[in-house]
């Protein structure tokens, strides 16, 4: 086996690993890194990339756009972020992964979900922000986490 078959390989048995080395010395981010990972539920700090990971069910979904506040502004998104259905979903579950460098002064999140009405059970309205379902905090960076806690009694 060459050695670019070798470094296109690499890791492929351990999906732990971070980044794939290519004959160029260059570094390809995994899929996780890349798109995001389906698991768990919720937001998730990842310290080592200096990203959030973004992950929520919805089976009957046909789009979901992720939506970045400031935290002197919760009415208009900072950032919007619409996830990609070949790239970002898995199942049932959208998901993506945003560095902290693109997140920039966002401090909450929120989504938008559209879809068909199968029934009245399962009706959409894009135009309404829904809270994660899943969530441990709607708050982004630990100050202002901390702070909601403390004015919401909330624990994580």
């Amino acid at each position: 086996m060459n050695n670019s078959i070798q470094g296109l390989l690499a890791g492929v048995d351990d999906p732990g690993t971070a980044l794939v080395t290519t004959t160029a010395g260059a570094k390809r981010p995994t899929w996780a890194q890349a798109e995001g990972s389906p698991l768990p539920l919720g937001v998730t700090w990842i310290e080592e990339e200096q990203a959030f990971n973004f992950a929520v069910h919805s089976e009957h979904a046909e789009s979901v756009t992720l939506l970045l506040y400031s935290s002197t502004d919760l009415v208009n998104p900072l950032l919007t972020y619409r996830f990609d259905f070949l790239h970002n979903k898995s199942g049932r579950i959208w998901h993506c992964r945003i560095p902290l460098t693109e997140i920039g002064d966002s401090a909450y999140y929120a989504y938008s979900v559209s879809g068909q009405a199968v029934s009245y059970i399962h009706s959409f309205d894009n135009q309404k922000v829904l809270l994660d379902p899943w969530p441990s905090s709607i708050a982004l960076s630990r100050c202002e986490r901390e702070q909601t806690q403390a004015m919401h009694h909330w624990a994580c």
